[in-house]
C-alpha cells in the first residue's frame, strides 16, 4: 500500500515510506462504483480473475461519530482492519443504531472501494446519517469477501505534501501534493485516500480525492488535493495513501 504519514498541524514531517499500491479509484458513490467495477462485472465468469487463498478476517476499529458543522448530520468514521490471511474485495461493515429499548433507530454502510485489502493492512470507511436520531448502542456486522483481482496494480510515489489545518469554523483541513506513476502502464482513476488522527493513534476524519485528470501515463505526474471539514477530534497527524489501477 502506498503510504506517506505527517506528524504536526504545522510543517510536515516525512516519517511513512512509499511502497506498492493497493487498489483503489474514484466513484460518484461507494456502491455505483463496486457496481461498475470489473470485479462485478465478471461475476459468473469462471475464466476471469481469481480469489486469493486464505482465511477472511476483518475487523471495525475505533469506530466514532461526530456533529456536521452543517445541519442535523451525524458524520461516522473508522478503520477497517484485514485481520485474516487471505485479501480482502471492497472493505464494508454494516453499522446498526439502537435506542435504550434495544429498538434499532437507523443503520449505514462503513465502505471503501478498495479492491483488494491485504492482511494486516488497514482502510479508512465513512458514512452519515441525517435527522436528529439519538441512540444508546451500536451493532457492527462485518462479512468480508475474497477479492477477486482483474489487471495491474499501479505503483505510485506521493510527494510534495502539505497538510494545513482549519482555521475557521466553515473551512477546511487541506491536504495537498503530488502523485507520480511509476507503472509501465496506464494508471486509471488515480486516488488519494487521506486519513487524520489525533495525538492518541485514533482517525477523527478521513476523505479521498482523484488527482488531476484522474488517469497517469507512465513516468508523468498530477497533483492532488483533498479537504476535510467535520473532525471528530482536532488532528494530529495525517497519512496519504495513492492508488490505481490498469482497469
Amino acid at each position: 500500500m502506498g503510504l506517506i504519514v505527517g506528524l504536526g498541524c504545522g510543517g510536515i514531517v516525512l516519517i511513512g515510506i512509499i511502497v506498492s499500491v493497493v487498489l483503489f479509484f474514484k466513484a460518484k458513490s461507494a456502491a455505483e462504483e463496486i457496481l461498475n467495477s470489473p470485479e462485478m462485472k465478471s461475476l459468473g465468469d469462471p475464466g476471469i480473475g481469481a480469489p486469493s487463498d486464505g482465511s477472511l478476517k476483518a475487523e471495525l476499529r475505533d469506530l466514532r461519530s461526530f456533529k456536521g458543522s452543517l445541519g442535523g448530520s451525524r458524520y461516522f468514521v473508522g478503520e477497517i482492519h484485514n485481520t485474516g490471511t487471505a485479501n480482502i474485495g471492497f472493505p464494508m461493515a454494516k453499522v446498526t443504531l439502537y435506542d435504550a429499548s434495544n429498538t434499532a433507530v437507523e443503520s449505514g454502510t462503513c465502505m471503501s472501494v478498495v479492491r483488494a485489502l491485504s492482511p494486516g493492512e488497514k482502510v479508512p470507511c465513512t458514512f452519515m446519517v441525517t435527522g436528529n436520531k439519538t441512540w444508546k448502542s451500536e451493532k457492527v456486522e462485518i462479512t468480508p469477501q475474497r477479492a477477486f483481482l482483474t489487471g495491474e496494480v499501479a505503483k505510485l510515489d506521493i510527494t510534495d505534501v502539505k497538510f494545513t489545518p482549519k482555521k475557521q469554523a466553515y473551512s477546511a483541513h487541506d491536504i495537498s501534493g503530488k502523485v507520480t506513476n511509476q507503472s509501465s502502464f496506464l494508471a486509471k482513476n488515480v486516488m488519494v485516500i487521506v486519513s487524520l488522527y489525533d495525538k492518541a493513534g485514533k482517525i477523527v476524519g478521513a476523505t479521498q480525492a482523484p488527482v488531476a485528470g484522474n488517469n497517469l501515463a507512465t513516468a508523468t505526474s498530477a497533483r492532488f488535493e483533498a479537504k476535510i471539514f467535520d473532525v471528530a477530534e482536532t488532528p494530529d497527524r495525517w497519512q496519504v495513501i495513492a492508488v490505481g489501477y490498469s482497469e
